[in-house]
């Protein structure tokens, strides 16, 4: 690890010692405490290892008790919906694209990057969304990672 990034974790446990103080409680067990929270996951790359990624780290929110997972797709993140070929791209999008639906994970397309991009989903099932329905749930988020 780098002298930079010690640093900063050091940093970072030195600020939640100053916010929750220092007592039995672990920071974790005081993070928890501050209740659910809603994520959204804004995916507006086309297939690839950084979606990939993305979506893996998705996986690993629904771990969180207090998480409520949301994922859009927006631009051409709309193409991440039709799926990939693993033994083409060696990419795990659809394996995980599974996997979030089987946990319940609201997964969403922009219905204007659908209609624009001529997109027929038939592997996956999305909620269709407009502008408007996207600019409330961006609102209605604690957390938004783009």
């Amino acid at each position: 690890m780098t002298k930079k990034k010690v640093q900063k974790l050091n940093r970072g446990q030195h600020m939640l010692h100053q916010v929750f103080g220092k007592n039995t409680e672990s920071e974790t067990e005081q993070l928890r405490k501050f209740g659910k929270k809603n994520i959204l996951v804004i995916i507006a790359d086309p297939p690839g290892f950084s979606v990939a990624e993305k979506l893996r780290m998705c996986v690993g929110l629904t771990l969180e008790e207090n998480n409520t997972l949301s994922v859009l797709m927006i631009d051409n993140g709309a193409y991440v919906g039709l799926g990939t070929d693993k033994s083409k791209t060696s990419l795990e999008i659809d394996k995980h694209l599974e996997t979030l639906s089987a946990l319940s994970v609201v997964l969403c397309v922009s219905k204007f990057s659908v209609d624009e991009r001529s997109l027929v989903y038939s592997k996956f099932i999305f909620k269709l969304l407009s502008n408007l329905d996207i600019e409330e749930m961006m609102t209605a988020n604690d957390i938004i990672i783009n």
